[in-house]
């Protein structure tokens, strides 16, 4: 290991076997050998476990850990019947179990509520991405990806750090959008050229390829062309999210067009949500429709509650037509059961 600045060796280790692949993660060095995975942190090796054998034949081409090394994900590739095949493997070191897939980009995270394990991977299969919960291995989120390239295969899997989006990169150097939250696959950026050379930045939303002849190359995913991108797909319920996200101006009649939708799918929650959105000055349109619907007040009140305060005139404008007696009563049950928090 060599500092730069100084250009002084800062520490080194002679390993048994041939090292097969490296990865920086934070301060450490996670190392691979043909026979085991350690981590190098300054002068001192820590030997994590034996590679598993179903890995012997093939490339390991990444690795991921998390919790120390409680968890580790090795990720593999091999030239198969004329075509590049892929294998992952997951092990939870302390209690020595194994998890195989077949697939490509495995990626490990900590998935609230519970701090429960996930693991993130293209499967070959399905030809998607998918989610999977360790604490009992079932696929909980399936992304079915766009149109992949003959022979292309994907070689990262990246997190948004601002937006609720994975990236899937290919070889190519083309890059599957994925939106967690709607489970689609909402965009797919095209590179020209195959790369020879790919650096990605999880937290510009950047990728810059460079190909054999030199060529540099630089997909981007700007924020306001994305906004308008959704819009364009229809996708009404992500432009709203997104736009709260970015803080971006919103059309209020997409929200009332979005809380009728709710109401026809019975969705009280999702229309309380939507109409705690609302400014006090754009409420007359949504308050007339959802007293018009067959939507129960008592429940979305409830609903409401949750989203933002509860005003005297929210209960006036939503109760309009009730005798005043009712509304009066229908606070009282309210705050007696507990089920409504801060009226005004």
């Amino acid at each position: 290991m060599i500092d730069f600045e100084s250009e002084e060796v800062t520490a080194s280790h002679d390993f048994p076997s041939a090292i097969a692949f490296m990865k920086w993660k934070k301060d450490s060095l996670h190392v691979v050998t043909k026979d085991s995975v350690s981590l190098l942190n300054g002068s001192e090796i820590v030997d994590c476990c034996v590679l598993p054998e179903c890995l012997s034949s093939y490339q390991i081409i990444d690795i991921d850990s998390l919790q120390g090394f409680s968890w580790l994900a090795l990720s593999g590739i091999r030239l198969k019947d004329g075509s590049i095949s892929g294998k992952i493997v997951v092990l939870e070191t302390v209690n020595q179990k194994v998890y195989e897939y077949e697939g490509f980009c495995g990626k490990l995270t900590v998935q609230p509520p519970g701090d429960t394990v996930v693991f993130s991977y293209f499967s070959s299969e399905h030809s998607s991405l998918h989610i999977v919960s360790l604490k009992d291995a079932s696929v909980i989120q399936k992304f079915p990806a766009g149109m992949i390239r003959t022979r292309d295969f994907p070689i990262s899997v990246i997190s948004s750090k601002d937006l609720n989006l994975e990236y899937l990169v290919m070889k190519s150097g083309d890059v599957h959008v994925f939106e967690l939250s709607s489970e689609m696959c909402i965009a797919l950026l095209k590179s020209e050229d195959s790369p020879l050379f790919l650096n990605i930045s999880d937290t510009k939303s950047e990728f810059i390829s460079i190909n054999r002849d030199g060529k540099v190359s630089c997909l981007k995913l700007e924020k306001s062309r994305f906004l308008e991108y959704i819009k364009k797909l229809g996708l009404n319920s992500l432009v709203i999210r997104y736009s709260h996200l970015m803080n971006a101006p919103l059309d209020e009649s997409l929200i009332i067009s979005e809380i009728k939708r709710c109401v026809d799918m019975y969705d009280v929650h999702g229309a309380a949500v939507l109409y705690s959105k609302l400014n006090w000055k754009d409420k007359g349109q949504a308050d007339k429709f959802m007293v018009q619907s067959r939507v129960n007040i008592y429940d979305f009140l409830i609903e409401l509650s949750k989203c933002r305060v509860i005003s005297a005139q929210d209960l006036t404008d939503l109760c309009s037509g009730e005798p005043k007696d009712k509304i009066v009563e229908l606070v009282g049950v309210l705050l007696s059961e507990g089920k409504v928090r801060n009226i005004n």
